[in-house]
């Protein structure tokens, strides 16, 4: 598991500065493998979306980029879809 998202994330609660112990966060894995350097936003319909470099780490150059989406807050994710090879 290499990429998750947790629910205040998800959610669009800010993290402060100074990290905090969060008493009733979930862990949801969007991602399992080889996802590396993930970008989350969420757009302005509410859907979350992030791109994940997948296959290798930046310093291989045999990876790819995948966009992955949740229309539920991230509790649930669409399969991996290339973007860019």
């Amino acid at each position: 598991m290499l990429f998750s998202v947790g629910r205040a994330a998800a959610e669009g609660i800010a993290i402060p500065e100074q990290p905090r112990k969060l008493e009733n966060a979930e862990r949801i894995t969007a991602v399992r493998g080889d996802g590396y350097f993930p970008v989350l936003i969420r757009l302005t319909n509410g859907m979350l979306a992030a791109v994940v470099r997948m296959g290798a780490g930046h310093l291989n150059s045999g990876g790819h980029i995948d966009l992955i989406t949740s229309r539920d807050g991230g509790r649930t994710w669409s399969s991996p879809r290339l973007i860019v090879s």
